[in-house]
């Protein structure tokens, strides 16, 4: 029998080309890549962020946080 990752209670990523990818979050912010590492798992261990994807600029998928809804 095959299973899908929906079967296994794996989630679907969750696209959303609005959040902000770690290079956006480098560019606006600036500090070090070691700072934004750190602002990004506090606001994820905290609640206040989700992670989601979204397209980077060659197309492929990258890691992106916005605002828990």
């Amino acid at each position: 029998m095959i299973y899908t990752k929906k079967d296994m209670g794996i989630p679907e990523k969750t696209y959303d080309e609005k959040a902000w990818s770690r290079e956006e979050l480098f560019r606006e912010m600036g500090g070090s890549q070691h700072d934004i590492t750190i602002f990004i798992r506090e606001k994820l261990n905290s609640g206040e962020w989700e992670q989601v994807w979204k397209h980077g600029p060659s197309g492929r998928r990258v890691k992106a946080y916005r605002r828990k809804r």
